[in-house]
């Protein structure tokens, strides 16, 4: 694809009234490097385009020369005022991928290194990636300039990004929090498009987040989110499935003596049982007992 193709479809992209970040970023991802987990390539991929954006909008940074004196650094940051045009935000949504690619980038390469420090830098990067998540977050937040819709993405997306960042540091309860937030976004979302291609878009990312909000749930070992489970599943069951086994039919009456059927009802009958979840439920409730007393 040339350059003037590309300028072009980023001006286009700019124009429209509604940012689809999510849709943004996976095509971004699909197509430069990450359908083969080449986190380096998308990396400078997400700068160049950055560049780019910047060079259509000529909003570049500068250099403040002056006689003798070394070049002065001036950045131009994206404002409140300026999103009106799309591209600005495309700028924020791309360094927050620069960030956290590079952040995958070094946490690949320190799968078979546990003591290698690069997982400092690679959380650092993360965190930058939230940093420049929440910068966005604020330059959407109650702007007349944004559609609807926008507001709503870009919501979900520094949602999935701060979960990402509580995952790595295997703060549970942030984790949960964060990515409960992405999934009620999302599925808002995917119940407003009208389109196939979205619709399995945001259905596929639904499908992802739930994945890692069930995943930091198991860890968390809260024993409110354990007894939540069980009596969801619990209220889930049909009427047939709370019967006792007798009722259901699975275990039918023993014909001939009274001796076996009495002990086949005394083998049906209830056993004080203490499952490791209601442990955790006795011990989380008898430490805020202590606690508050």
């Amino acid at each position: 694809m040339s350059n003037d193709s590309k300028r072009s479809e980023e001006t286009n992209a700019g124009r429209s009234k509604v940012l689809r970040i999510l849709q943004l970023v996976k095509n971004a991802q699909q197509k430069h490097g990450l359908r083969h987990e080449n986190y380096q390539r998308y990396r400078g991929y997400c700068a160049r385009r950055i560049e780019r954006i910047r060079k259509s909008l000529k909003f570049m940074h500068s250099y403040k020369c002056a006689p003798k004196r070394a070049a002065k650094f001036v950045a131009r940051n994206v404002s409140a005022e300026l999103v009106g045009d799309l591209r600005f935000l495309q700028i924020v949504v791309f360094e927050v991928e620069r960030n956290w690619a590079y952040a995958m980038q070094m946490k690949f390469e320190t799968i078979d290194l546990p003591l290698s420090r690069k997982k400092f830098h690679m959380r650092q990067k993360l965190r930058r990636a939230v940093k420049c998540a929440l910068f966005l977050e604020s330059l959407v937040d109650g702007n007349q300039l944004v559609h609807r819709v926008t507001h709503l993405e870009t919501k979900s997306y520094v949602s999935f990004i701060c979960g990402s960042l509580e995952l790595e540091l295997k703060n549970w309860k942030g984790a949960v929090d964060a990515f409960d937030r992405a999934r009620a976004g999302y599925t808002e979302l995917f119940g407003q498009v009208k389109a196939n291609e979205l619709e399995e878009t945001y259905a596929a990312k639904c499908r992802d987040v739930e994945n890692l909000l069930n995943l930091c749930q198991a860890q968390s070992g809260d024993a409110n989110v354990l007894l939540s489970t069980v009596s969801s599943v619990n209220l889930n069951a049909s009427e047939d499935e709370r019967k006792p086994p007798l009722e259901q039919g699975v275990i039918k009456a023993v014909p001939g003596n009274t001796e076996q059927k009495k002990r086949v009802r005394l083998a049906m009958e209830p056993k004080p049982l203490k499952p490791f979840f209601f442990d955790l439920a006795l011990n989380f409730i008898k430490s805020s007992d202590q606690s508050n007393s």
